[in-house]
């Protein structure tokens, strides 16, 4: 099939779809690596602090050590029963592991066994270092947590917990240990030992306990589904509700930036340090036991009872993702000329708020409608900014947030506005069917309306790039074209209530979001729109049932050959101009009101209803280069190819010949 992907750009429709799903493998699949070998269940996986070694342990009684590009290296034999946890020392010269066996025992890097520690009743759940590394903790089904030296010695044992510990961890401070049960609790103690307090909150066993790498934050996973964050004082911060199963293990990554889960059902949850959803890995087949990141916080690893360890990249594939303390609504936003502020109404009152995606912070709010603000449009000269309220005006504000003209000629809310390229020309569009052009000092110039004008609220409206046409999308499921004189030339009729409505920035082709999960895209030759050649009969112009519920938002790439669309059905996909998809980019459950691309094509911004927004920084450029394509989707897999004894023979060879190709 190689041969096929030779030629640099695709041509065919088949061919257009391998490249959509080859960029979409290269961009967003998170899989690196799969480590095979385990004869049982991968109850344990840990990364050393200096990034080259891998350890995993098993229900098999082994534990193997694995290079970082996960070639197998040797196991660690001596258990005499399952091994559930597997440790690294800070300096990286010692392995811990825990068994059911009643022992823990430490290694040395080259694998040799060094030490066994003795003195549990039960199977040992959990080991783990202290920061200096001199003091190992343990924690046991027979109810304590057990501090030993490095040489073996037993400095204490810490009673308290009424049921097994299932784990245990120090702060990086070194200050404190947290215990979780089996009894519901966690518990905090002081390094040396002593008994400080219960948090209790969880309840169900909980299965994992963590500290944030600036010691402030506790994180306690648990069966009964939910990641728990505490002040280091003990108090609760934030529940992480998403997982539909217990959950064994919670992880932060090195840098404080994400929270990482992992839950019964196989899958692995990624959230920010302060518990914002941002994604969810497909995971394993099976229970995953433990997850761990890598010491520069890139990678994640995960143990599975399917036998396997993965690899995940989090590198770039990841969107950055907050939630602003004021409340942004989506509808209707809109980025600024420049790309770095967006405005958008509020859910809360009848504000617009300016706001920096990348910074983060509010830089403005704009005061003064007496209803809900829907839409938003900033003058391509940047000089004025245009909003559509439920008050049925139209705001027009300069940069300072000064209201300059109020335009009251609508007789219902006013859901849509938009400046024409050359920012002379203001169009708002309104629940009373009406589209209406103003001047930019507030003069009205003429409604588009009629007998061939629309019959129901309109949602939103747009010029063409060159200015020429307006385009309005609405409830009565048409698209309306007029010219600015206020001529009307044609209706596209859709398939249900159209939300929401984008030009190509060659303006040849119109998208629009609409009920029901549709996305339609309409193309023109010259100046006549002609609708998408019939397809086997079917139907008048090209429509993609793209969602399950409506498509709220949809936008083109600012060079045109990708279409991004929003809907209720939590998710954000993009496609290419003929609607085929590319890629699904979120999963989530509330509805996506806003996606649109940066000017500059470099971002891509989503905005949900939990007043959550998403940022992607994906790289487009590639998008139809087959070749580089090619070459990262093979830097990425190499290793798999390489070192993964379940790769056949004649496999290992099939990236071999894309360098060539340059």
């Amino acid at each position: 099939g190689r041969e096929g992907l030779n030629h640099k750009i695709a041509k065919s429709e088949i061919g257009k779809e391998t490249v959509s799903n080859l960029w979409e493998a290269v961009n967003l699949t998170q899989e690196r690596h799969r480590l095979d070998g385990h004869q049982g269940s991968v109850l344990s996986v840990s990364v050393s602090p200096d990034n080259q070694l891998i350890a995993s342990a098993s229900s098999d009684q082994t534990i193997k050590l694995w290079s970082r590009d996960g070639k197998f290296i040797k196991d660690l034999k001596g258990h005499e029963d399952r091994v559930w946890c597997v440790s690294f020392s800070p300096d990286n010269q010692i392995i811990a592991s825990a068994s059911k066996d009643k022992t823990v025992k430490l290694w040395g890097r080259d694998g040799r066994l060094i030490n066994t520690l003795t003195g549990h009743d039960k199977g040992v759940k959990w080991v783990s270092f202290s920061p200096d590394g001199k003091t190992i903790a343990s924690a046991s089904g027979d109810q304590t947590i057990k501090l030993w030296n490095r040489d073996g010695t037993l400095l204490k044992t810490l009673r308290g917990h009424q049921d097994a510990v299932l784990s245990v961890s120090f702060s990086n401070d070194a200050e404190l240990i947290a215990s979780a049960s089996k009894d519901k609790t966690v518990k905090l103690w002081s390094s040396d030992g002593t008994f400080i307090k219960t948090i209790e909150g969880h309840n169900k066993a909980v299965w994992s306990v963590i500290f944030s790498p600036d010691s402030q934050t506790i994180a306690s996973a648990s069966d009964d589904q939910t990641v728990n964050l505490w002040n280091r004082d003990g108090t609760l911060d934030k529940t992480l509700a998403g997982h539909d199963h217990p959950i064994n293990s919670v992880s932060f990554s090195p840098d404080g930036e994400w929270i990482a889960s992992g839950s019964s059902d196989g899958k692995i949850k990624l959230w920010t340090s302060n518990g914002t959803p941002i994604s969810t890995l497909p995971g394993h087949k099976d229970i995953v036991n433990q997850v761990s990141f890598t010491p520069d916080s890139k990678m994640l690893a995960s143990a599975s009872v399917d036998f396997t360890v993965k690899l995940w990249s989090l590198d770039q594939t990841l969107p950055k993702v907050f939630q602003p303390t004021y409340k942004v609504y989506g509808y209707g936003a809109s980025f600024s000329p420049d790309g770095e502020i967006i405005a958008s109404g509020s859910r809360d009152d009848n504000t617009v708020k300016l706001w920096n995606p990348k910074k983060q912070i509010r830089e403005l709010t704009l005061e003064g409608h007496q209803g809900f603000v829907k839409g938003v449009d900033f003058s391509p000269d940047g000089q004025l900014i245009a909003t559509a309220s439920d008050d049925q005006t139209v705001k027009l504000w300069n940069g300072q947030g000064k209201v300059l003209h109020t335009l009251e000629e609508h007789s219902a809310p006013v859901n849509s506005v938009s400046f024409s390229p050359d920012s002379q020309i203001i169009a708002s569009a309104s629940e009373d069917s009406t589209v209406k052009l103003w001047t930019r000092e507030g003069k009205l110039l003429r409604t588009l309306a009629g007998d061939k004008g629309h019959t129901d609220a309109i949602n939103r409206v747009s010029f063409s790039p060159d200015g020429q046409l307006i385009a309005s999308a609405s409830n009565d499921k048409t698209v309306k074209l007029w010219k600015q004189d206020g001529t009307f030339m044609t209706t596209l009729n859709g398939p249900s209530q159209l939300s929401s409505l984008s030009f190509s920035p060659d303006g040849k082709r119109i998208v629009a979001g609409a009920a029901r999960g549709f996305i339609v895209i309409w193309s023109r030759n010259d100046i006549s729109w002609q609708q998408f050649e019939p397809k086997e009969g079917v139907g008048d112009k090209k429509i993609v049932v793209g969602h399950t519920k409506t498509v709220h938002d949809v936008s083109f790439h600012p060079k045109g050959d990708i279409i991004a669309s929003a809907s209720a059905d939590g998710t954000v996909k993009l496609w290419d101009p003929n609607g085929i998809l590319i890629a699904t980019l979120t999963q989530g459950s509330k509805r996506v009101e806003f996606v649109n691309f940066s000017p500059d094509g470099e971002t891509l911004v989503s905005i949900n209803a939990p007043n959550r927004v998403s940022i992607w920084n994906l790289d487009y450029s590639q998008f139809n280069d087959v070749n580089s394509l090619l070459k990262r989707a093979c830097d990425q897999i190499g290793n798999y190819l390489n070192n993964n004894p379940n790769v056949k023979t004649e496999d290992k060879k099939i990236c071999q010949g894309i360098e060539e190709q340059e």
